[in-house]
């Protein structure tokens, strides 16, 4: 089993992920042909953004950025913790690769 820590940063463009976490710290430990522990960090907070093709997107997010600059809004620091089991049609199709 190996015990080194691999760490990835992954950014979400679109979906559910995107705006609930979007850019995030993504790593694994313990990995084997077993599985893996995973540890996702990522900090709910808003960014000032004019980029977004999305007119409602835009609206929302920097309405949410200006209300944690109003102190009503606070950045939460999110960390989620699992272990990553792959299945068996996972294992055989990495076998046939």
């Amino acid at each position: 089993m190996n015990k080194d820590k691999k760490t990835s940063d992954l950014v979400f463009s679109t979906g559910d992920l995107f705006y609930a976490l979007q850019k995030v710290k993504i790593s694994f430990s313990a990995v084997s042909s077993q599985g893996a522990m995973v540890h996702i960090n990522d900090k709910f907070d808003f960014e000032l953004d004019l980029q977004y093709s999305d007119l409602f997107a835009s609206l929302v997010n920097n309405w949410a950025w200006l209300c944690q600059h109003s102190y009503v809004l606070t950045p939460i620091d999110v960390d989620i913790y699992f272990t990553y089991k792959p299945t068996i049609n996972q294992k055989l199709n990495k076998r046939r690769c």
